[in-house]
């Protein structure tokens, strides 16, 4: 069982998930101090978050280049190479090996078609040298080929293209708030507002729909019933007399005791 927990893979899989699970809780954060700081509203709770989710973004996502998926990488290069090969599009065994940017795999005609590659840095990531060889998918048989190679291909350059966006961004934003001008940038603050996915999901569901996080108030309450907002959810005591209201869930709190205690 230890042997299983703390095997390498498993390590630097648990790491690099984890600090994916860094890289959204950042990006939210910075999500809604954007939408709050472009809305004009609580600007001490929009610069913390702002400050917080940047930082922290920015730090996750640069783990996931750097140690964990580069560890991630070579660990599929020492124990999956065909599946390195497939990822890579690399179909023929070459020295001081390319990495292909972008590029189609053809798989019938085993080429990457309209590639553009940067001479011997797959050799440098993989082994740390640029005169070392990676084998090409025609060293290997077929039967130790990944099933749909395209598809692997393609998602594995999506997810590297969006790990360098984020580090863009975030970097971007960064280095404008230790310059104190992140909030002047509505652009900047425009583009970490829609990375935040949630946001994004309900403006594509509901493009009219607008959404407001406030403190509750007897103004909140008072906007509902005079028809500026169509609905709020809140914690409330007491259902307010003046709106139709309906309780969605009840929190259930159970307290916890040693077997062997006294009260147990």
């Amino acid at each position: 069982f230890w042997a299983f927990i703390f095997n390498p893979w498993a390590t630097w899989e648990y790491l690099h998930t984890m600090s994916a699970a860094g890289v959204t809780a950042g990006f939210v954060m910075a999500g809604v101090g954007a939408y709050w700081a472009l809305s004009e509203r609580f600007q001490e709770q929009a610069e913390v978050s702002l400050k917080v989710g940047v930082a922290c973004a920015l730090c996750f996502s640069l783990t996931q280049i750097f140690p964990t998926g580069d560890q991630q990488g070579k660990q599929v290069a020492q124990f999956q190479p065909a599946s390195l090969a497939a990822m890579e599009g690399l179909f023929h065994t070459e020295p001081n090996t390319g990495l292909a940017v972008i590029g189609q795999p053809d798989v019938e005609h085993r080429r990457l078609e309209n590639p553009i590659v940067v001479p011997g840095i797959l050799s440098v990531l993989v082994y740390g040298t640029f005169g070392s060889t990676i084998k090409g998918l025609e060293d290997f048989p077929e039967d130790q080929w990944p099933d749909h190679i395209e598809i692997l291909y393609y998602s594995y350059h999506v997810m590297v293209g969006l790990g360098t966006l984020f580090v863009a961004l975030m970097g971007l934003s960064a280095l404008l708030w230790w310059k104190g001008l992140l909030l002047k940038r509505r652009e900047v603050l425009w583009a970490l507002m829609l990375a935040m996915p949630a946001l994004v999901r309900l403006h594509d569901r509901a493009p009219s729909m607008r959404v407001v996080v406030e403190i509750v108030d007897r103004a909140s309450v008072r906007g509902i019933r005079d028809g500026q907002f169509d609905m709020g959810i809140w914690y409330a005591d007491e259902k307010p007399r003046s709106l139709l209201s309906e309780q969605l869930f009840e929190d259930r709190f159970v307290g916890a005791v040693h077997a062997t205690y006294p009260l147990a």
